[in-house]
């Protein structure tokens, strides 16, 4: 099989689009890159990014259908390698998104359980990675009301994404003050408050 790169603007522009909170652009644009895709492991990520997208516009069962495509295509075969632009992603990238999809779409102790088990499985070597997926941990902690240990995920984040020099992890941390602020009596969370201010 000869794999089809998608072009960089559909690669790059639904990580625009979802940073800027537009997800329906975002889906609308993997949509067509879904559509042009071959490789297997590309078309799993893109399936994944889609349902990412379907799940903050609360569309679960495109969305469990998008997540299901995605693991099907992970799970496919081919002699031919993946292009550069996925050729890092793998089963611990598939857990967490998922995770964090089911979070978005309210199943948050089953996300949950899927975020920590694709931080559990990260190489070392990816700490960017980590840093984002412990902010995912932290966002959905938060969601099930458990504060001290979000506080806990959300403060390795940010300390780690500061090591680093990833502005854009620290970000993503910095989102979520507003939501530690309501548990501000719970332990862990005034130390965090503090380090992301």
């Amino acid at each position: 099989m000869t794999a089809i790169s998608a072009p960089a603007s559909s690669v790059t522009s639904p990580y625009q689009a979802t940073w800027r909170h537009d997800p329906a652009t975002a889906a609308t644009i993997l949509q067509h890159a879904v559509a042009r895709t071959e490789h297997p492991t590309a078309r799993a990520l893109l399936h994944l990014r889609l349902a990412r997208a379907q799940a903050a516009l609360g569309e679960a069962a495109d969305c469990r259908a998008s997540l299901r495509a995605a693991e099907h295509n992970l799970d496919r075969t081919t002699p031919d390698p993946a292009p550069a632009w996925c050729a890092w992603f793998g089963p611990e990238d598939l857990q967490v998104d998922t995770g964090q999809a089911l979070v978005d779409l309210g199943d948050t102790g089953e996300g949950d359980r899927l975020i920590d088990r694709g931080i559990g499985h990260l190489a070392p070597a990816r700490a960017k990675t980590r840093a984002v997926f412990l902010s995912y941990r932290a966002s959905s902690l938060l969601a099930q009301g458990h504060a001290d240990e979000a506080s806990v995920a959300a403060t390795d984040s940010l300390t780690l994404a500061r090591t680093i020099g990833a502005p854009r992890c620290v970000t993503l941390i910095q989102r979520l003050r507003p939501r530690f602020e309501e548990h501000s009596q719970a332990p862990g969370v005034t130390e965090f408050l503090q380090a992301s201010a």
